[in-house]
């Protein structure tokens, strides 16, 4: 029997940073801006709810989405998701000898998988998947949804549900997350 989606969710990775780091840059607002426009500015397309996490640039990047017209005109923004790269999940992750892996080539996500303790993945995976159902309960069927959170942690998510081919994204990079009537979701890169 045919599975069909009944509900998408697009999350992006922030677009690109100022010079402290902190915020999301000019260039990087425009990159936001363009990157919702090239995918969904058709007449029937509408986002119909806006993610972000806890960090400034994400909720930065969605409002510079946003200012596109009419696909999200009507889009409701909802509070900061926890569970897809707080402060804390940052701070327990991010050590001395995955600045260097980095540094020497290594992706975000390859470095931090190959840091990450085992246990912190584990609770990583578990809130991550927790985060998506939550995003998706909160969607009608037949919704699209957009998301923005950090890098490496919407590719980990994919991951843990079973995406085998799952990296790190570049500034305004997405992965699609297909909710299916039988409840499965399936985690898909977004063609352009």
């Amino acid at each position: 029997m045919a599975k069909f989606v009944v509900k998408t969710l697009d999350l992006f990775r922030h677009s690109d940073k100022d010079k402290s780091g902190n915020h999301i840059s000019h260039a990087g607002a425009e990159l936001a801006y363009n990157t919702g426009d090239r995918l969904y500015n058709t007449s029937d397309t509408k986002i119909s709810h806006g993610f972000h996490g806890p960090l400034i640039r994400t909720s930065e990047t969605l409002a510079a989405m946003r200012m596109m017209s009419d696909p999200f005109q009507e889009m409701e923004i909802h509070d900061a998701v926890d569970g897809l790269g707080s402060a804390e999940f940052f701070q327990k992750t991010i050590t001395d000898a995955m600045r260097a892996d980095i540094k020497d080539g290594l992706s975000n996500m390859e470095a931090v998988l190959k840091h990450m303790d085992p246990s912190v993945f584990d609770q990583f995976k578990s809130d991550a998947q927790s985060a998506l159902r939550k995003m998706f309960d909160l969607m009608n069927d037949g919704q699209i949804g957009v998301g923005i959170f950090h890098d490496p942690t919407i590719p980990m998510l994919a991951k843990s549900i079973g995406m085998t081919e799952a990296r790190s994204l570049n500034s305004m990079e997405a992965i699609r997350f297909n909710l299916y009537d039988d409840g499965s979701i399936k985690a898909v890169w977004i063609e352009e």
